[in-house]
C-alpha cells in the first residue's frame, strides 16, 4: 500500500460473513481542508464524511454518486460532502462563524446542526440520470458520523457493521480511515435529493480520485 497517496484497500475474513476496506486520505485531505480556514469542529467533521462516503461509494455497483449532508439551524447551517463511483470527491460547508467560534473541536453533529431535533444527516444514491434516486434521512442521535451511519444500516438496511474514523490535524491536515461492514443492500428509501443553490459563504472543493492500492 503506497502510504505517501489516497489508497482504498478492500478486506476478506475468510470463512467469516464479514468484508469491508481501509480507506487512507492523506492527500484528498489536504487538499479539502487547506482549501479554506475551516473551523476546527468543521475541518473534523468534514475529514470524517470524506473517508465514510469514500467507503461506502466503494461499494455502489451503478454510475452515480454517493451524497451525505449534514443540515440544521445551528452553528452549521449545511455541509455536504459527495463521492461518485470513480471515488471522485467534491466538499462544502456553510456555517455561522460567531456561533461555531463558542463549540469545541470535538462537538458533537447534533451540537454543530442546532439539536437533535433539528438537525439531520440524509444519504442519498444518485444514479445519475439512470434509475431511481434513493435517499434516506438519519437522526443525530449517535453524536459521532461513524455512530450516525451504523444507527442508519443497522435500522434501516438491516447490516450490522462497523465503522472507525481517525483524522488527525497537522500542517497541512490529514485524515484516514478504516472500516469494517456485512455484505451491503441497495438502500431501499426512495426520495428527491434537494438541491439548493450556491451562497457566497459557501466553501467548496472539487478533489481527484482516489487511487488504488498498490501492493
Amino acid at each position: 500500500m503506497n502510504v505517501r497517496g489516497d489508497a482504498l484497500t478492500p478486506f476478506v475474513f475468510e470463512n467469516a460473513a464479514v468484508r469491508g476496506a481501509y480507506v487512507w486520505m492523506p492527500l484528498t485531505a489536504r487538499e479539502v481542508l487547506a482549501c479554506h480556514p475551516y473551523p476546527p469542529a468543521v475541518a473534523r467533521v468534514l475529514g470524517e464524511l470524506l473517508t465514510a462516503c469514500a467507503l461506502l461509494a466503494s461499494t455502489i455497483k451503478f454510475e452515480g454518486s454517493l451524497i451525505a449532508q449534514l443540515s440544521g439551524n445551528g452553528p452549521v447551517r449545511l455541509l455536504v460532502v459527495e463521492c461518485t463511483h470513480t471515488l471522485a470527491m467534491r466538499a462544502m460547508a456553510q456555517w455561522d462563524d460567531r456561533r461555531i467560534a463558542s463549540l469545541a473541536a470535538d462537538a458533537s453533529l447534533a451540537d454543530l446542526a442546532g439539536g437533535a431535533q433539528h438537525g439531520r444527516l440524509v444519504l442519498t444514491l444518485d444514479p445519475k440520470g439512470a434509475g431511481t434516486m434513493y435517499q434516506g434521512i438519519v437522526a443525530l442521535e449517535s453524536g459521532s458520523v461513524a455512530g450516525v451511519i451504523e444507527h442508519y444500516l443497522a435500522t434501516s438496511e438491516q447490516l450490522q457493521s462497523r465503522m472507525f474514523l481517525a483524522t488527525r490535524e497537522t500542517p497541512p491536515p490529514e485524515c484516514s480511515c478504516s472500516g469494517s461492514r456485512a455484505p451491503r443492500k441497495r438502500m431501499t428509501k426512495p426520495g428527491r435529493a434537494s438541491r439548493r443553490s450556491s451562497r457566497t459563504s459557501m466553501r467548496m472543493h472539487c478533489s481527484t480520485p482516489l487511487a488504488p492500492a498498490t501492493r
